[in-house]
């Protein structure tokens, strides 16, 4: 008896340092904000409309992605993550039951949102391992100022 309680009570604290690590894991992921990028897509290459900072957290994208961009301070990797940008995804209800699939794009405008980091100049993307796409960073969000 004493001995299931016994592990019955490691069991509890065994979980409760699980959780702990895991939610302080993600609050360092997350400092409030990330860059918003407005890109259009076509034929494998990037144009930027517009880069913004917005408040929140960026979204943690799983699976297997075909571009893969990096943030980086002289020439340091900060974080880098993956993306999709010639798949769209489509999914429907149809006589109640989910239905779709992926249709390719050769042709659209992309949010792409990423965490913020400060310390980050220039943003690049790869497809496989070929850069094709890279910006400076470090001014989103920047504006002018009058000068009188």
């Amino acid at each position: 008896m004493v001995k299931k309680i016994f592990l019955d009570l490691l069991l509890i604290l065994s979980l409760i340092f699980i959780l702990k690590f895991s939610l302080g894991e993600e609050q360092q992921l997350c400092d409030g904000n990330y860059f918003l990028l407005e890109l259009r897509f076509s034929s494998g290459s990037f144009e930027l409309i517009n880069k913004s900072i917005q408040e929140g957290c960026a979204p943690d994208a799983k699976g297997n992605f075909e571009y893969k961009y990096s943030l980086v301070n002289n020439q340091t990797i900060i974080s880098s993550g993956k993306f999709n940008s010639e798949v769209l995804f489509l999914d429907d209800f149809v006589d109640g039951e989910m239905s779709g699939g992926t249709e390719l794009i050769k042709e659209q405008k992309i949010f792409l949102t990423i965490p913020y980091a400060s310390e980050a100049d220039n943003l690049e993307i790869f497809k496989q391992d070929e850069k094709v796409f890279e910006i400076k960073i470090y001014d989103a969000g920047a504006t002018s100022c009058k000068i009188k």
